[in-house]
């Protein structure tokens, strides 16, 4: 096997042990790590506002790639340094085509903010307090869908959809292609999470991989849902958590330990670090 130089790890059900708190033994392997010369940095789904302060706290290197690679932030600054988002014209057809789906919930989500439509938002969003709303999510809902678009449609990197049925993937995805190229992958639960095309966290690694001058064999990457699977696919070195989807375990070379119980920490010093 290749010598590790670079780490891709995701966060939630990977890094975090739960909810926004990082496992202490994952910081331990990432300090570990950064002492050994080998960089580590997060590749997530969330947007930079989400996992600015875990990043922070971690102390992951320079860079970290936000909204399943659409962009990557510059750490210390909150500079972007690669962006991929959605056509500003497409935008209101997508939000047509998921209203059209009874029922749905959505968020348009941008590099700091994310934007609702009255009715359509998530249950869970409901339940937060609004004070981590606006801190963390930095969430706006809007009472129309013409006062979503225009305030959105300029920062959209994500889609999130929440379908009754997954059975309408390949309705929604058809019909969403007719406004623009895009990336759409079915996750869990009927959730539907939507990238401009190239929008994968593959994609962020191969700028990665160009800023750090690694080569993909020097690569080693960690997820455990299906938005990880690109991401794993093309690194030198995959690894599933213990609590990953079943398809991501079938694809990767390695699977570690659960999230909970450190898996991150575990598959770093087996196999980045080689250490018994």
């Amino acid at each position: 096997m290749a010598e590790i130089k670079l780490i891709a790890t995701d966060l939630d059900g990977t890094f975090l042990k739960g909810g926004h708190t990082p496992h202490p033994e994952n910081i331990k392997a990432v300090r570990a790590c950064q002492e050994a010369g080998i960089r580590v940095c997060a590749c997530t789904g969330r947007n930079w506002a989400e996992c600015r302060k875990i990043v922070e706290e971690v102390g992951f290197d320079d860079f970290c790639a936000v909204n399943n690679g659409a962009a990557i932030v510059e750490v210390k600054t909150g500079e972007l340094r690669y962006r991929n988002r959605f056509d500003p014209e497409a935008i209101a057809g997508l939000v047509d085509v998921m209203l059209s789906y009874p029922n749905v919930k959505f968020g348009l989500t941008g590099l700091e903010s994310t934007g609702v439509l009255r009715g359509h938002m998530e249950d869970w969003f409901e339940s937060e307090p609004k004070e981590l709303l606006d801190e963390l999510y930095h969430l706006t809902e809007y009472d129309t869908k013409e006062e979503l678009v225009e305030a959105c449609k300029e920062d959209v990197e994500r889609i999130n959809c929440h379908l009754p049925f997954l059975e309408h993937f390949e309705q929604v995805r058809d019909a969403m292609r007719n406004y623009t190229d895009l990336e759409i992958m079915q996750s869990t639960d009927g959730y539907l999470e939507i990238g401009a095309k190239d929008g994968t966290k593959a994609e962020a690694l191969t700028v990665l991989t160009d800023i750090y001058n690694v080569k993909p064999e020097n690569v080693m990457a960690l997820g455990d849902n299906y938005n990880d699977l690109y991401m794993l696919a093309w690194a030198g070195t995959g690894v599933a958590m213990g609590n990953a989807d079943q398809r991501l375990k079938d694809l990767a070379d390695y699977v570690t330990d659960t999230n909970v119980n450190a898996g991150v920490a575990k598959a770093i010093y087996e196999i980045a670090l080689q250490r018994a």
